[in-house]
């Protein structure tokens, strides 16, 4: 993932690298060429197009004004980025509106954030103007129901009539929702 835009000239460099070399070998077409070559220009296409990929990602982030969706507390890390990616900060505006050091915002980035205090990266989601919102999945809260039902009852009370009230639990709670 590209994450600023030294990186991205670095990788548009590259590429502009790896059009020529598979141009060079495209010009020796008339020549005997070896498996070898063939094997270059299949790595060097394979490379060029990750490249385009993650230029293509960077690009669009800087064109997005749509909210970040995440699927998992796992996301946020990179969501984080793409934040400061759409909001057009530099990693240095960022560092200068923390009061660090531009190489410290690098190496969040680098390790995307996991290393991290939370309170520095509730900072930072602060001055990104990032709000969380958490949508809790109803599936998963039916497997921890279900799992309230199977557990050992008194000989006087029937899983039947705590599944039933289960169920109606769930009807009550879904009148609200």
């Amino acid at each position: 993932m590209i994450k600023n835009r030294k990186q991205y000239a670095v990788l548009k460099r590259q590429l502009t690298e790896i059009e020529r070399e598979i141009s060079e070998y495209s010009n020796l077409e008339n020549t005997p060429s070896s498996s070898l070559d063939e094997i270059q220009v299949q790595v060097l296409k394979g490379q060029m197009f990750e490249i385009r990929e993650e230029m293509q990602e960077f690009e669009a982030l800087l064109a997005s004004d749509e909210p970040i969706v995440i699927d998992g507390i796992e996301g946020i890390t990179k969501a984080i980025i793409n934040a400061r990616i759409i909001s057009g900060l530099t990693q240095k505006e960022l560092s200068e509106k923390l009061g660090i050091q531009q190489q410290q915002i690098q190496r969040y980035e680098m390790d995307e954030y996991y290393k991290t205090s939370l309170e520095r990266v509730i900072q930072i989601c602060q001055i990104l103007d990032i709000r969380v919102q958490f949508i809790i999945n109803k599936e998963i809260n039916t497997k921890k129901q279900t799992k309230v039902s199977e557990f050992l009852l008194p000989d006087d009370v029937e899983k039947s009539s705590i599944d039933m009230a289960i169920e109606n639990m769930k009807y009550s709670c879904s009148l609200f929702n």
